[in-house]
């Protein structure tokens, strides 16, 4: 015996001895020992001169140890044993065996595959003395030897119903039954299961024996199933490597199908030599094992062979083969080639559990597996595809927050102890949405409600890695939330966990062009952001959303909440943030002058998708006082996208408080074209509820800080201001100055003429309209580069010619329906309301189906809503002749500018009087009702209760 002096040289020789006959790279050697490379020749050199270069032999690659060693015989009496070779065969193994394996490095981390699988072995090689002993008759020993190894490990299944068989053979029949019953009480308890059919027979034999017969089972239990052609071994047909889960498994039976469906045609078609991979892959904590487990249990119950590998311990590729070997039940000496003779033409599934940490060993092992076994199908989970040749690719989603998400939820907590009330399902459904529909995450949530109530767990959501913590037993990677995220983030490159952790900034979305700029900006200008966000995406770092403008990414919000962490611990925050905000200031900044131009259009939509970037950046430049910053968030295309939104004029207000502070000491010139943009927005929002009070104070602080306007702004606000006094004169006199000032910008001066020609030919004033507004307004309707001017031009055109030339009217309408190129959401909906007013004359039908794509769905009453869009029904119910009519219409002549309606709906005063005023929360609900019924949508009668009598 050769002693080595020192704990390198000893690891080293471990190392290669496991290994034996197999080359070791150099480097991850070197990387092992902590040294380097030249470090690890000279160790080599000393190892060398003390056991012989002929035992330590070098190649090209790396190191092979050419030795015998006491592990490769242990192994090889082993597998003689089990293939009959009597108890001296495993007595001359576990004679070799002098304690732990690998002794003075059991615990390192390299080593930890390996002493499993020794460990594993010795194990197999007691049961299997103990089942040469019951053949030989000697069943005292064997029940002595059963007793003691299961001591220290009582959940061997095979050495259960050997001691069992032992006892029963041996007259203790009480005794066997006793210690199945002892078993079956552990198993049930402590894990959630119960022995496997094989032990449970055997029970049955035991308690009958001349009911049953042992023939059966006794070869499971003696010894793994032999090959008789090649003398290979078989793994029976068994649950013993599947997950056990003590809870129940909610949801999942569409993907459960599609993938028993998936993993039965490619069993079918292996003999044509089809792909035979299937990869489940998904986010962390999304459910794979628990679903893979799940159609690994039903493919086991029909009878499919099939064993299951967790990968997630293995930390080095190089264990991958051995502990693959090892689960299975190969031989773990020159595994790869064993493996594949212990499979052969089996026709049976190997499933691969969190594969994604060893991607390259994974996917060269399967390939040439596969090759291989050409009746083998491998079904792995990844939070990556393995990228072979013929891979079946399943995306697992996470849960819908309305249905199984909830379900789950529900469940979980509910065992743990909570109770909910049911109008609590809509705070639910909210923490599931929060939580992304993750099962892990809500399963862990779940289990706080007990303790803390649901809304304080909803309100905890926001340091959700605290609160989500403790998570299952003896799993540490879904111990907590935190771990779920961390085992994902080390997958990363730098490159890529870089670009993750400031992809944090983005609420709501993001393209890519935002994500290059924010980056650039940052100063990380040779990561490739294409490629590297491509990366993010498949390693289901990223969601990748198709969307009418090109495709949108986004972070999941536990995602999202765990890079902004990391890039606030590593100092990188605020500068992000900064970057971020300027990102969104390139959008809004668009000057006055660009109010009725395609490229301010274009960016209102643009920021109608950003909308949750906007409120950050807005925050932002509060949060910093930023007066440059606010101004410039509020440009034109900020007006355009307000319109309508009430929800959002705080963060206007919040924008002009910062500027006029800086306004005041004169130091930002650009302060006042915000401060103008401001007030255009706030115009916008009151105009949709007709707040007349709003409107002109919008107006009056328009006019002060642009007072002269050339882009058609204040024209539009006034004249518009004046319609809703019902001021129709005024308005029109209003839009008449504007067109024939020829200081006003052509954009704004095509947008007052449209107007103008639509609203007085819609109310019947056709005769007030010169020939030369109706010329530019067909000629917009024809070929205006804005495309919401020139549907706008067509609606009006339509009006203008719906006496003379109906038929052309009616093609002009059509033709602004077809009309696909997308404009800003409020000039969507206002054209939409102008074709639906066109329609209440020509098509009551079309006109009801127009207006219920519009109307509001609150059902908080009239200030909750559009009025606008009211009074357009309004007047759609009264030419109908609805029976709600007049009913509705005095209940919004109640709630606003009667002067308005009255343009809308004739003989007002006379319907206000007849009809009865409506409470507001049953407003809206009964207008939708009677849309319905006049576009045949609904049934007249269904909705009597709804009448307001």
């Amino acid at each position: 015996m050769v002693e080595l002096p020192s704990r390198s040289q000893r690891r080293l020789v471990a190392m290669l001895a496991l290994h034996s006959g197999s080359t070791m790279r150099a480097a991850h050697l070197a990387d092992v020992l902590g040294v380097q490379s030249g470090a690890l020749r000279a160790t080599v050199s000393r190892v060398r001169r003390l056991i012989g270069d002929e035992v330590l032999v070098s190649d090209p690659i790396g190191y092979r140890f050419n030795a015998t060693t006491d592990a490769a015989i242990f192994v090889d009496l082993v597998a003689k044993g089990l293939a009959g070779g009597g108890i001296e065969c495993f007595d001359g193994a576990l004679a070799l065996w002098h304690g732990p394996a690998i002794d003075e490095f059991a615990t390192d981390e390299w080593a930890a595959a390996s002493v499993a699988q020794m460990e594993e072995l010795r194990r197999v090689a007691l049961e299997g003395r103990a089942a040469a002993l019951i053949s030989a008759g000697r069943l005292g020993e064997a029940t002595a030897v059963l007793e003691m190894h299961l001591a220290d490990h009582p959940l061997r299944d095979r050495a259960q119903g050997l001691l069992m068989l032992a006892l029963a053979s041996d007259g203790r029949q009480a005794e066997a039954l006793r210690a199945y019953q002892r078993y079956r009480h552990h198993l049930v308890e402590q894990v959630g299961t119960i022995p496997s059919p094989e032990v449970t027979a055997l029970e049955r034999w035991v308690a009958e024996p001349m009911a049953t017969s042992l023939d059966p089972m006794w070869p499971t239990l003696a010894a793994p199933r032999l090959d008789s052609a090649s003398g290979t071994m078989h793994a029976r047909r068994s649950r013993d490597n599947v997950p056990t889960f003590r809870s129940s498994f909610v949801g999942r039976q569409l993907e459960t199908d599609s993938l028993l469906s998936a993993l039965s045609a490619l069993s079918a078609l292996s003999a044509l030599g089809s792909g035979r991979t299937v990869t489940l892959v998904g986010e962390g904590g999304v459910g794979k094992t628990r679903l893979a487990a799940n159609v690994a249990g039903q493919l086991i119950e029909s009878g499919v062979p099939l064993w299951f590998v967790e990968l997630a311990p293995i930390s080095d590729g190089a264990d991958l083969v051995g502990t693959i070997a090892a689960q299975v039940g190969a031989p773990v000496l020159n595994a790869r080639d064993a493996l594949a003779g212990f499979i052969g033409n089996l026709h049976a599934v190997l499933v691969l559990d969190n594969a994604e940490h060893l991607l390259d060993d994974v996917a060269g092992f399967v390939d040439t597996l596969l090759a291989a076994c050409p009746s083998l199908v491998v079904f792995a989970t990844s939070r990556v595809s393995l990228g072979i040749e013929g891979e079946r690719v399943v995306r697992l989603l996470p849960l819908d927050p309305r249905e199984e998400a909830s379900e789950l939820f529900l469940a979980r907590a509910e065992a743990a102890g909570a109770t909910f009330r049911p109008d609590q399902r809509d705070d639910v459904e909210s923490l599931c949405k929060r939580l992304d529909g993750n099962p892990l995450a809500i399963e862990l949530a779940a289990t706080r409600v007990a303790a803390l109530g649901l809304r304080t767990v909803i309100d905890g959501l926001d340091d959700r890695f605290t609160l989500l913590s403790g998570g299952r037993r003896g799993d540490d990677r879904h111990r907590t939330l935190r771990a779920v995220v961390e085992w994902s983030d080390r997958l990363l490159s730098p490159h890529e966990r870089a670009v993750f952790r400031l992809l944090g900034v983005f609420s709501g979305g993001f393209e890519i062009d935002a994500a290059q700029d924010v980056i650039e900006a940052i100063g990380l200008t040779d990561v490739p952001v294409l490629p590297t966000l491509v990366a993010l995406v498949e390693r289901n770092m990223v969601v990748a959303e198709p969307a009418a403008a090109g495709t949108r990414f986004r972070l999941l919000d536990t995602l999202r909440a765990y890079a902004l962490e990391q890039l606030t611990s590593h100092g990188g925050l605020a500068d992000a943030v900064a970057a971020h905000a300027s990102w969104v200031a390139s959008i809004t900044d668009a000057p006055l002058d660009e109010w009725m131009t395609r490229d301010g259009h274009r960016r209102s939509m643009r920021l109608d998708r950003e909308v949750d970037n906007w409120r950050d950046a807005v925050n932002h430049a509060v949060a910093e006082n930023d007066a440059d910053l606010a101004s410039r968030l509020c440009g034109v295309p900020t007006g355009l996208f307000l319109w309508g939104r009430p929800d959002l004029l705080d963060y206007v207000e919040s924008l002009d408080r910062v500027m006029v502070a800086r306004r005041a000491d004169g130091s930002a010139v650009t302060v006042g074209a915000g401060r103008a943009g401001a007030a255009y927005a706030r115009w916008g929002s009151a105009w949709a509820m007709l707040d007349l009070d709003a409107l002109a104070a919008a107006c009056d602080r328009f006019d002060q800080l642009a007072p002269d306007d050339t882009t058609g702004i204040a024209t539009t606000m006034r004249s518009a201001t004046a319609l809703a006094r019902g001021d129709m004169g005024a308005a029109t006199a209003i839009r008449a100055e504007a067109i024939d000032d020829t200081r006003t910008n052509a954009g704004g001066r095509d947008l007052t003429t449209a107007i103008a020609v639509y609203g007085a030919c819609s109310v019947g004033a056709r005769d007030l309209v010169p020939d030369n507004w109706l010329r530019r307004t067909a000629e917009l309707a024809r070929s205006c580069d804005v495309p919401a001017i020139r549907k706008l031009a067509r609606v009006a055109t339509c009006w203008a010619l719906v006496e003379a030339d109906p038929n052309t009217s009616v093609t002009l309408l059509h033709e602004t329906l077809a009309d696909p190129e997308p404009i800003p959401t409020f000039w969507d909906r206002l054209i939409g309301l102008f074709v639906s007013r066109f329609l209440t004359h020509t098509s009551p039908t079309q006109a009801a189906r127009h207006l219920l794509r519009v109307l509001p769905r609150f059902d908080a009453g009239f200030d909750s809503s559009d009025a606008v869009t009211l009074v357009t029904s309004a007047a759609l119910l009264v030419e109908a002749g609805h029976r709600w009519a007049d009913d509705i219409v005095a209940s919004l002549a109640v709630a606003m500018s009667s002067r308005y309606m009255a343009t809308m709906v004739p003989d007002i005063a006379e319907r206000c009087a007849r009809g009865q005023v409506l409470a507001g929360e049953r407003l809206i609900p009964l207008v939708r009702t009677a849309l319905e019924e006049i576009g045949g949508l609904g049934d007249t009668t269904e909705h009597a209760a709804d009448a307001p009598l």
